[in-house]
């Protein structure tokens, strides 16, 4: 129903600027309905095994995260 209208465009727009400068190759396999995703890779990727570690970063505790899930439930 909504496809041509204004929000749907501006929204269209939107994620076509976003990935402007996303470049890389996806592996896929489709199969019975289901799609798997066998590996990706990208000159320009932001992902950085050692940020997302919370071990090589040291030092974080879980509970730390106590205060922003009790704010973030506020919402």
């Amino acid at each position: 129903g909504f496809w041509h209208s204004p929000e749907c465009e501006f929204l269209r727009h939107c994620i076509g600027r976003s990935q402007e400068s996303v470049v890389g190759t996806v592996r896929l396999s489709v199969f019975k309905g289901q799609v798997y995703i066998l590996g990706r890779e990208s000159p320009r990727s932001l992902y950085n095994e050692e940020l997302v570690s919370m071990n090589v970063q040291g030092d974080y505790e879980p509970a730390d995260a106590t205060g922003f899930i009790n704010i973030n439930s506020l919402r």
